[in-house]
C-alpha cells in the first residue's frame, strides 16, 4: 500500500500533494469516481498494459485484487493508496456513503487494454503461466 505522507494543514484547509516522481509512473490519464452508492462496486476488469495507483480520498473503498492464483484485499481509507500492476484483476467497493476513488493511470484511455471477462482474464493468466 502507496500513502501520501506529506500533508499540509493551516486553518484554510489541508493539502495533499502527489509527487509524480514518488510514482511507479509516470500518469498519463487521471480521474475519479464519485457518488457510487455504499455497496457499490466498480471496476471488475484488468488491464492488459496500464499501470493504476487508487487513492481514496474519502471514505472507505474496499480494492479487491485478483492476480490469477490469490485474492487480496486492501481496506482504503482517506489518503491511502494502492498500486495495481498490469494483469492484474481489480474490483473497488464503495463501502461507506460518498466516498471518492481518485485515480492515476500509466497509459491514456483505451478500450483494447481492458479485459472484462473473468474467464478470458483466467484463460490469458494460464497462458502466461505456462510460458
Amino acid at each position: 500500500m502507496i500513502k501520501i505522507n506529506e500533508t499540509y494543514t493551516n486553518e484554510s484547509g489541508t493539502l495533499c500533494p502527489i509527487k509524480f516522481d514518488e510514482l511507479p509512473f509516470v500518469p498519463q490519464h487521471i480521474f475519479y469516481t464519485k457518488n457510487v452508492p455504499r455497496g457499490g462496486v466498480r471496476g471488475r476488469h484488468a488491464h492488459l498494459k496500464c499501470e493504476q495507483v487508487l487513492i481514496c480520498i474519502r471514505g472507505l473503498i474496499n480494492v479487491v485484487m485478483y492476480d490469477g492464483f490469490t485474492h487480496k484485499t486492501l481496506s482504503l481509507r482517506n489518503e491511502q493508496c494502492a498500486y495495481l500492476p498490469p494483469m492484474v484483476w481489480s474490483q473497488q467497493h464503495f463501502d461507506e456513503d460518498n466516498s471518492i476513488l481518485l485515480v492515476l493511470s500509466s497509459h491514456p484511455y483505451d478500450e483494447n487494454d481492458y479485459i472484462r471477462d473473468i474467464e478470458i482474464y483466467k484463460q490469458l493468466i494460464m497462458e502466461k503461466s505456462n510460458d
